[in-house]
């Protein structure tokens, strides 16, 4: 008879919980797809520029592919639609979270990247998104007026960006050295990407 009601007891919490639990995740599910809706249509900005939005995104049931995450329409000032921005996390990537948006024109090809939401090492992993990958050159005396600098430092991987602009999945890219499994990933996640646009959005 304890035992029972110890069992009683211990499901009656379970119960409660799970409906705090839900209740807690209806009451903020507007508020978190308003804070995803903002991250995009930064991201977006930062691919096409000012002046563009992130239209109303696809349901789960049109997107119908379990690589995608999430995808949105690009529009114009007059609200014409000009591409797509496609959410996904990258596969491959060396800590399993590598989340991009990836930018494409209606004509099929990449307009950039821009990443959502990281976890790779920091300094490695991370030089995907054209980071510093040493420190900046300091002075190190002033020579006849000029300043004498050291060597080789503020290098950027910002190249490796830069090489997906007008893709269309026809070319090799490259991957960084040194950062081979994020770049990989990156690269892996835009042909994603690619083929998902030319087998489900292209007119």
């Amino acid at each position: 008879m304890k035992y029972a009601r110890l069992t009683l007891v211990l499901f009656i919490i379970s119960l409660l919980s799970g409906l705090i639990v839900g209740g807690v995740y209806f009451t903020l599910k507007p508020t978190i797809a308003e804070v995803e809706q903002n991250r995009v249509n930064e991201a977006t900005v930062s691919i096409f520029g000012t002046g563009y939005k992130a239209g109303t995104g696809l349901t789960e049931e049109e997107i119908n592919n379990e690589n995608i995450d999430s995808v949105f329409p690009v529009l114009n000032q007059q609200d014409e639609q000009e591409g797509y921005v496609i959410k996904l996390n990258a596969p491959g990537s060396y800590s399993g979270t590598l989340f991009i948006l990836v930018g494409v024109l209606n004509d099929g090809t990449v307009k950039d990247v821009a990443y959502l939401n990281m976890q790779e090492t920091s300094g490695i992993g991370t030089r995907v998104k054209g980071e510093n990958t040493g420190p900046k050159a300091n002075p190190l005396f002033t020579l006849f007026g000029l300043e004498v600098t050291n060597e080789g430092g503020g290098k950027t991987d910002a190249w490796f960006n830069e090489q997906f602009a007008g893709y269309s999945g026809e070319k090799g890219l490259d991957t960084i050295s040194g950062a081979t499994y994020s770049s990989k990933a990156v690269v892996n996640g835009v042909d994603v990407a690619l083929d998902y646009y030319k087998e489900q959005l292209a007119e």
